[in-house]
């Protein structure tokens, strides 16, 4: 079994952009901070990025939608009296997001486009997720749940470019997804097999409103009803995922996961029984559907955090006024407020800023099914783009906004690129 030798400067990067620092509260990496002096210095010395990638259609949409969120978000923050530091906050996410990818051009581009630039990066990454995994305390089922799975086998497929031991690898990291009862997980691996082996292209599945228009809006009215399908998919398929979930438990090696996804299935809620954050994002869409609640905002009378703790199997069999004084002892306990429910990228940033202010997401979204389907994709970046798409759809930003210009990176590179001849390539990354 052979190993790549990684650039160990690449992976530095990796490393660096992925460690978490808070500055006045505020969660941050050294790399956006990087970022933001090297933006400052280029505007001192009067400096240009010759990145051939800063030419590209798709960085000028990156860019425009990151302003446009930044400026919709702004708005809203006005408009809905946001304090001063939630405004920064709310402002800061884009514009970070838009720096940090400033910077990996720059780096790109001095790499000489180096072929595994990106995948070293994912190598430091998940080298600085198994130093927090180690050092947070966190039991392995809590560790492999929130990302671990997903990183040691990014870590692996860069590091051992062969395309049979990785699919070994994949089908042992399913098998310990079952055995922990880790379903988000598992879904992901089952979806980066499916595109692995190309089921959608043998079978000739069609998507008629999956398209890559040069448009910038066209293609984030695509994302937008990508989006809506995707998720109208997941409600009608909520009968066939409780069953599936019943034979998930069937296994006895974690009891106590065992009976918490039980519990879940008892709610009736399928697949969003541990995203109840979806049962209330309506309400709060509908509520302000144009410039969202602001940043950070607080549910003040806890309507759409009720909404959403109904569906919980911890409230199973509690009316609305036990339901409420559970939460609040809980907020007491632990010191918290009552935001606003969400989780996932798009339902935070609808709910902090409109509809409009997640147009970024939605252009990430079609372009990166679409590269998925229809472009021929190194291992390594099949697993990640599914990997960014389940988040999109089920993890809050947090400190996933270091990833982020990772996958801007990653997507325009792959649409600069031409589609290589799968079937005479010697790289061993390619799918197949």
């Amino acid at each position: 079994m052979k190993i790549r030798k990684p650039n160990l400067i690449f992976v530095l990067i990796g490393v660096i952009c992925s460690i978490k620092i808070y500055i006045y509260n505020s969660l941050c990496s050294p790399f956006e901070l990087l970022a933001l002096i090297f933006f400052v210095s280029n505007i001192i010395f009067n400096l240009n990025n010759n990145s051939k990638l800063i030419k590209t259609k798709i960085f000028n949409s990156i860019r425009n939608l990151l302003f446009f969120w930044a400026a919709i978000q702004f708005i809203s923050d006005v408009y809905n009296e946001s304090s001063f530091n939630d405004l920064l906050k709310g402002v800061g996410t884009p514009l970070l997001i838009l720096l940090s990818v400033n910077l990996f051009l720059f780096l790109y581009e001095k790499s000489k486009s180096n072929l595994y630039f990106v995948s070293d990066i994912f190598i430091g990454v998940a080298l600085t997720n198994i130093f927090y995994g180690l050092t947070s305390g966190f039991s392995l089922e809590t560790y492999l749940k929130f990302g671990g799975i997903i990183k040691l086998l990014s870590a692996f497929v860069c590091l051992i470019p062969n395309n049979y031991i990785n699919f070994g690898a994949t089908i042992f990291m399913a098998l310990l997804s079952i055995l922990f009862q880790i379903r988000s997980v598992l879904m992901q691996l089952i979806l980066f097999i499916i595109l692995k082996i190309k089921i959608f292209n043998k079978f000739k599945i069609s998507f008629p409103i999956l398209s890559h228009n040069p448009k910038t809006y066209k293609i984030v009215l695509n994302g937008l009803l990508n989006y809506l399908v995707i998720i109208f998919i997941l409600i009608i398929s909520n009968p066939l995922f409780d069953l599936a979930t019943n034979i998930f438990t069937l296994n006895n090696f974690n009891n106590d996961r065992a009976e918490v996804i039980k519990d879940q299935i008892d709610t009736n809620s399928g697949i969003f029984a541990a995203r109840i954050e979806y049962y209330s994002f309506f309400s709060q869409f509908i509520d302000s559907p144009i410039f969202g609640h602001g940043s950070w905002a607080n549910d003040e009378e806890y309507k759409y955090v009720i909404e959403s703790e109904r569906r919980s199997y911890q409230n199973k069999g509690l009316n609305d006024y036990e339901i409420l004084r559970r939460i609040k002892m809980v907020n007491y306990l632990e010191n918290r407020e009552s935001f606003i429910p969400f989780h996932s990228y798009i339902m935070q940033v609808v709910t902090w800023g409109g509809i409009f202010a997640a147009s970024f997401f939605f252009y990430l979204l079609n372009i990166s099914i679409y590269a998925l389907i229809k472009k021929n994709l190194y291992t390594i970046e099949v697993l990640f783009l599914v990997n960014h798409i389940f988040n999109t759809l089920f993890s809050p930003i947090g400190s996933h906004r270091f990833i982020i210009p990772i996958v801007c990176l990653m997507l325009m590179i792959i649409y600069l690129r031409k589609d290589f001849d799968e079937k005479s390539s010697k790289n061993i990354f390619t799918i197949n």
